[in-house]
């Protein structure tokens, strides 16, 4: 399927009139653009399922630094949220700028911060023993930064209750992604994992390409 920005008739209802419109990705399941205003800068993301990541930013506004939803729409092509853009640069990005050391200590810290959500009503998952609220793809570029302080985290269709691996999984995969793999045990060790060993590492790699790949 492809997707194209098409009629912002709704969504210049929503936020005024677009200024510029910039693609900012596209993938075999959804597009995501950036949309320039007077009133300042949003996302509209575009594709099928939306209502996860919907409900979900819904459910996080004022618990966790996520973008606010400003609108929303159900299209026979897909659908379409409308969301507030975050400024600064995701981790995947910022590896270039700062050192693999500092990039495993922020990423441990934003980890730590989501998994400390208070899940006591969450509606998204079944709470059991050592249940944690979790992102669901803790990848790099799903955590923005802007001078050095996390101010954003984004793609949140998967989040909910979990255990804390579904977590350690996608930033162990992602660090070794994007950095090598010398990282994933120091990573573990600044998050504060019982297990930090290269076969958990191993492990953690093996179960997000399983699951996710």
């Amino acid at each position: 399927m492809i997707y194209k920005t098409g009629d912002l008739g709704w969504v210049e209802a929503e936020i005024g009139d677009c200024l510029a419109i910039t693609k900012l990705r596209s993938a075999e399941k959804n597009a995501v653009f950036k949309i320039q205003t007077k009133k300042g800068d949003y996302v509209l993301k575009q594709g099928p399922g939306l209502e996860r990541e919907r409900d979900r930013l819904l459910w996080l506004d004022g618990r966790l630094p996520v973008p606010k939803v400003t609108g929303w729409q159900k299209k026979d092509s897909g659908d379409e949220l409308l969301m507030t853009y975050v400024e600064g640069h995701d981790l995947a990005h910022l590896i270039k700028k700062i050192d693999g050391n500092t990039v495993v200590n922020v990423l441990a810290d934003a980890l730590h911060l989501v998994h400390k959500t208070d899940i006591s009503d969450c509606p998204f998952g079944e709470k059991k023993e050592n249940s944690v609220f979790v992102h669901g793809d803790a990848c790099l570029p799903n955590f923005i930064f802007k001078e050095g302080k996390l101010n954003g985290i984004i793609d949140l269709a998967d989040a909910g209750i979990g255990t804390v691996e579904t977590d350690l999984s996608a930033a162990v995969w992602s660090l070794n992604f994007n950095l090598g793999p010398s990282l994933g045990v120091t990573f573990l060790r600044a998050y504060g994992a019982k297990i930090a060993t290269e076969e958990y590492v191993e492990r953690l790699i093996e179960r997000y390409e399983t699951e996710k790949c």
